[in-house]
C-alpha cells in the first residue's frame, strides 16, 4: 500500500523513488544519489557495515534526511544481531534496549 501512494506522489510532484531489498548497495556513493532515504518496513538491525558507517555519514554530515515507518525503528537484539547503539541514539535513545 504505501509503495502504491509514494509511486503516485511521486508522480504527482516530480520527483522519483527508487526500492531496495537489502542494504548492500547502500554506501557513500549510492546515498549522495538522494535527499531523503525512506525506511519502509525495513528494521535496523542486519545491516552491512559498509551501509551502516555510510548511513550514520550520510545523517550525522547532513546529507540527507530520513524517514521510517513499521519496523524501521524496532530497536533491540534480533536474529542474533547486535543492537545498533548509534541507531538507538538518532531515535533518540528513548526506547528500553534490550541488550
Amino acid at each position: 500500500m504505501a509503495k502504491v501512494w509514494l509511486d503516485k506522489l511521486a508522480a504527482d510532484s516530480n520527483f522519483s523513488v527508487d526500492y531496495i531489498q537489502s542494504t548492500d548497495r547502500i554506501n557513500d556513493a549510492f546515498l549522495s544519489n538522494y535527499q531523503l532515504f525512506i525506511q519502509l518496513d525495513y528494521p535496523p538491525y542486519a545491516w552491512k557495515e559498509k551501509a551502516v558507517k555510510a548511513f550514520e555519514k550520510y545523517i550525522d554530515e547532513g546529507k540527507g534526511g530520513w524517514i521510517g515507518f513499521h519496523h524501521a525503528t524496532l530497536l533491540g537484539e534480533f536474529d542474533g544481531y547486535a543492537m545498533w547503539n548509534w541507531f538507538w541514539n538518532f531515535m533518540g535513545g528513548s526506547a528500553i534496549k534490550t541488550t
